[in-house]
């Protein structure tokens, strides 16, 4: 289990986050007024640190064990689509951005935006989209998918969230929608760049590789004809000794391993630039038995 800790960068992310906004709320350090966001007082007072130090002034119970749910059961799946610190950027630039456009569309209003509702949305709406078919195991329970387990946390967090409505409190009201309507937008936007990126200018970024590694095995070709027709010339020259006192260890290993075409059109692309580089630097004669058969190898995949 500590290993699991160890390699989520988002245990160590939210765990000074949770203990800020727990000993705010239980010790009454009554620090919100400061951290939270108000475009109206932001554009008196110039409080420009406000932009990023909402989501700190969180004083709900519900909204705090929302995000909570959601960002450490399903933060280790955003993590495995992009580097590790990917994630912790986007969320401190999305912080930024909301706390911008908020300021712009309610300039004039008297509104306290606190939370980190948005960030929950977001990763809530994103997993949704991406791992909707996939299913969650948690012990003897029937497995269950995550699209079902997210609506059941979505209709959970709007049940609590009845009374805001009730109240008929329109600036509650506001600072309680902005932000979930925020975090959708987002998200969605965020998804359609991965779908257009997957189902349209991946498939032909790889056809543009595979017409250019089948140019370099046109090309493999022509220089395997050359140098068969050499080989027989190189194969008769005087043989250099096979140790030297102070030879490099790393290049012999490297002859003595034989070379293999592999299943990975990239991985063959290097191999054969490789090859084809050393012969223009060193010429024919500098090729090697292993490389030589690397080369019929590929020319007759063409």
């Amino acid at each position: 289990m500590l290993s699991i800790f160890k390699n989520n960068i988002g245990f160590y992310l939210f765990l000074p986050l949770a203990i800020f906004i727990v000993l705010n709320n239980f010790f009454n350090l009554d620090i919100t007024s400061v951290l939270a966001l108000n475009p109206k007082n932001l554009l008196k007072t110039n409080s420009l640190w406000t932009l990023i130090t909402f989501p700190l002034a969180e004083n709900s119970v519900v909204n705090f064990l929302f995000f909570s749910t959601i960002f450490l059961l399903y933060y280790p799946l955003l993590q495995s689509i992009y580097r590790r610190w990917f994630f912790p950027v986007f969320f401190a630039l999305l912080t930024v951005l909301q706390g911008a456009f908020f300021t712009l569309a309610f300039w004039d209003s008297d509104i306290n935006f606190i939370g980190l509702t948005s960030i929950s949305t977001f990763i809530l709406v994103v997993v949704s989209f991406l791992y909707s078919s996939e299913r969650f195991a948690f012990g003897k329970l029937p497995v269950i998918r995550v699209a079902h387990i997210n609506l059941i946390i979505a209709m959970a967090y709007l049940a609590f969230s009845i009374p805001i409505f009730i109240e008929g409190n329109t600036t509650k009201i506001i600072s309680f929608a902005a932000p979930i309507v925020f975090g959708m937008i987002i998200a969605i936007i965020f998804y359609l760049q991965i779908y257009f990126y997957n189902n349209y200018f991946l498939p032909k970024r790889r056809i543009r590789s595979i017409n250019e590694i089948k140019q370099l095995l046109t090309k493999a070709r022509e220089s395997v004809q050359t140098l068969e027709s050499t080989l027989v010339t190189h194969q008769t020259e005087p043989e250099q000794p096979k140790i030297q006192p102070f030879g490099n260890r790393f290049e012999k290993i490297a002859k003595s391993n034989k070379i293999m075409v592999s299943d990975d059109p990239e991985t063959n692309e290097e191999l054969l630039n490789k090859i084809l580089d050393k012969i223009s630097e060193r010429g024919i004669e500098s090729v090697t038995a292993n490389e030589l058969e690397l080369l019929k190898q590929l020319s007759s995949k063409i």
